[in-house]
């Protein structure tokens, strides 16, 4: 009986070292998917600055909106 607890809580000493790893890599493949996804929102915002310039006018950022969405075939 003895040996049964004992081999009871190594095998749930070793189920919990395990856990532990597996969420810690689940942690880590998060944070990187949410790190690359924020350097490509970054690099879109970038783009879209440029695209703008300093322009502030709004009809000036309508109109250019629509010329380049009609120049996309899936969009015209």
């Amino acid at each position: 009986m003895v040996t049964a607890v004992v081999l009871l809580t190594l095998l749930n000493h070793v189920m919990l070292q395990q856990t532990r790893q597996y969420l810690g890599e689940i942690s880590n493949q998060c944070r990187a998917t949410i790190e690359k996804q924020i350097e490509g929102d970054l690099l879109t915002i970038q783009g879209v600055s440029a695209f703008f310039d300093d322009t502030l006018d709004e009809q000036s950022i309508i109109e250019r909106l629509e010329t380049k969405t009609t120049a996309i075939p899936s969009f015209a």
